[in-house]
């Protein structure tokens, strides 16, 4: 309705012909604060899927899902099942160079995830979870 027409509209100021759509606006700042840890990441991540949950968000769908933002999301996820990774670690199968795989699985995680407290993990996982319940994917 009234929304979708509102973000469909160029950006405010005098260079109104040459700004960016506000949906596209809205985009870009989402991925600003998705693409990094830091105290915006959970606030913008919980926006970001409120936004895809919005009715009427299907059939503007092209222009508000990014599967790099939603990514990004989901490896925040990887915070949940965190307590797992020292007990799977012993039980790693070795690998041909001696390193298990668990030990080179669990490096390339580290830096995925761990910018998010499991609080807001645990948060986030709702928040896809209710938008999968909002859409018939």
């Amino acid at each position: 309705g009234e929304f979708w027409e509102w973000l469909a509209q160029p950006g405010g100021g005098e260079k109104k012909a040459k700004s960016l759509h506000r949906t596209r606006a809205l985009i870009v700042i989402f991925a600003q604060a998705l693409a990094k840890a830091g105290d915006l990441f959970p606030p913008a991540a919980v926006a970001y899927l409120a936004l895809l949950a919005v009715e009427g968000a299907d059939r503007h769908w092209s222009a508000v899902f990014h599967p790099a933002l939603f990514r990004q999301i989901m490896r925040a996820l990887r915070k949940l099942r965190r307590g797992d990774l020292p007990q799977h670690k012993d039980r790693g199968e070795v690998g041909e160079d001696g390193e298990s795989q668990a030990e080179g699985e669990e490096g390339d995680e580290d830096a995925e995830g761990a910018f998010v407290s499991s609080k807001e993990a645990l948060a986030l996982l709702g928040q896809v979870i209710g938008l999968c319940r909002s859409r018939s994917f």
